[in-house]
């Protein structure tokens, strides 16, 4: 960073305030001189500069800080412990990990752990390595939890097979690498690098679906009917070997016609087919009247160097629908399985809107008459009909209005169902690398916890589906925060400009 940036970054900082700290702070030190600091916190909900004595001389400017209070007696002492020098040009992620605590290293003894992991065997596993079954995943992905692949039957039914790594095999319950996997909940993903809740051994290797490579898998074949209803399902634990990695780009063009990567008997028997059975469940999604709220995305996109910065709105393809699609039913297959057996097991919901955070939609749209705080049987197709409406107001205020209506989806021991889906039954399955969730419901599935002693086990799925519906929010916020502070830098470096926007 620029010493002009730096300079301004401290100039337009806030004046500092002699203040209490009751417990640690995370900060940048923005001012030091012989007997004090001036250290800003990275918690925008502490609008104060914390002047504190210097206590450790090696602390320079723009370092990242912890403040903590003396566990002696003495009164407003404190220890200033550094965390990182020159935080402003490292990757600002960072800050983020450390405000929000999420784990990073890994402790030895997983470390020990990953020395003894063993090959799988293809002994008790249904071979699928004579189906081409494809992953399709954005160019920069690195972990590839799922592989697909569609057929119409001669009944003119269609067999669906999702199969998604096997990673239950690799980490066993109560392991050190199972109890550090619990304790971060789930992978974070920020614009310069990626917290995984899985080493890399597992996570870009042994587990991920490589192209050409065996690898375990467990497989749920579907089968669905002209209305794009699941008619029979069953689970197997599997060997595959994927025929191609795919990304959505690719698979689009292809199926558009703009692209010759793609030879053309495998756009006629592997891709086509997923976009005809996509037709057929996306009728059945509609028909049973899901929330259809599409919010725009956009990526931070950083060189090397972490100095050149950008922003750019993510384009999604019909390749991307059909993929969620496709997981989306497996996952109403797995907790349609687990419910129907009474496996207790944590399930994903999302229940109906407050009647308060109604409110502020029905006064916004007073001239419609829509009257959604006082309805007792909301559903999804209420907020599509507003979707649709004919107003002067912008489509993203609008979504935005809605998306703020909404429940927080979370992690449950018991089934609520999805209210957004607009389905009774739903879980998380398909990405054991990324999500503890997935891996519990994979263990349920397969039964692992029948020879294992749990106390409380209700009690446990209980704990843990709070734990990582926890862990779930703390990696969003750790995610916004670090977007925010990509485009605040980007801003800065464009003061002056003008720009059309809109206040959210």
């Amino acid at each position: 960073m620029s010493r002009k940036y730096k300079k301004k970054l401290r100039k337009y900082s806030y004046q500092p305030n002699t203040v209490r700290i009751d417990d640690e702070i995370i900060g940048i030190v923005i001012k030091k001189n012989k007997n004090s600091v001036s250290i800003i916190p990275v918690d925008r909900k502490i609008r104060k500069v914390f002047k504190i004595k210097n206590q450790n001389k090696a602390v320079k400017i723009d370092d990242l800080v912890r403040i903590k209070k003396n566990t002696k007696e003495e009164v407003d002492r404190f220890n200033i412990e550094l965390i990182e020098t020159n935080a402003l040009d490292k990757p600002l992620s960072n800050i983020s990990v450390h405000k929000n605590k999420i784990p990073y290293e890994w402790p030895d003894n997983v470390i020990e752990e990953l020395k003894e992991i063993k090959n799988f065997n293809t002994v008790d596993r249904e071979d699928l390595t004579g189906i081409p079954l494809i992953t399709i995943d954005g160019a920069d992905a690195k972990d590839f939890d799922d592989a697909v692949w569609a057929k119409k039957t001669e009944n003119g039914e269609w067999h669906l097979i999702v199969a998604i790594a096997d990673v239950s095999f690799y980490v066993q319950p109560n392991s050190s690498l199972d109890k550090e996997a619990l304790k971060r909940g789930n992978s974070t993903y920020f614009p310069d690098q990626v917290i995984p809740m899985l080493p890399e051994l597992l996570s870009n290797n042994l587990c991920s679906l490589i192209e050409d490579r065996k690898r375990p898998c467990l497989a749920v074949h579907i089968y669905i009917n002209h209305l794009g209803e699941i008619i029979k399902y069953n689970f197997s634990r599997a060997v595959i070997k994927s025929k191609a990695r795919l990304t959505y780009e690719q698979v689009q063009s292809a199926y558009d016609g703009k692209s010759e990567d793609v030879p053309k008997e495998f756009l006629a028997d592997i891709i086509r087919p997923l976009y005809e059975v996509y037709e057929i469940l996306h009728q059945n999604r509609v028909k049973r009247g899901s929330l259809e709220l599409e919010i725009l995305e956009k990526k931070i996109m950083i060189n090397n160097s972490n100095k050149s910065i950008s922003v750019k709105n993510v384009r999604k393809y019909k390749s991307h629908k059909i993929i969620e699609e496709l997981m989306i039913t497996a996952n109403i297959a797995a907790a349609m399985e687990l419910s129907l057996k009474e496996t207790p097991s944590i399930y994903r919901i999302h229940e109906k809107p407050d009647s308060e955070k109604l409110k502020l939609i029905d006064k916004i749209f007073d001239s419609y008459n829509l009257g959604l705080s006082k309805k007792k049987n909301i559903t999804p197709q209420d907020f599509n009909k507003i979707l649709n409406l004919d107003t002067n107001l912008s489509d993203i205020l609008i979504k935005n209005l809605i998306l703020r209506s909404q429940s927080q989806a979370k992690y449950n021991n018991e089934n609520f169902g999805h209210f957004g889906l607009g389905i009774s039954h739903y879980t998380h399955f398909t990405s054991p690398i990324r999500r503890y969730s997935d891996l519990m419901v994979h263990r349920q599935l397969l039964n692992q916890y029948k020879n294992i002693e749990l106390e409380n086990y209700e009690t446990n799925n209980k704990e843990i589906a709070d734990y990582i519906s926890f862990t779930e929010r703390r990696s969003v916020d750790a995610e916004r925060e670090t977007y925010d502070r990509y485009v605040a830098k980007l801003l800065f470096k464009k003061k002056g400009s003008i720009f059309k926007s809109y206040i959210n």
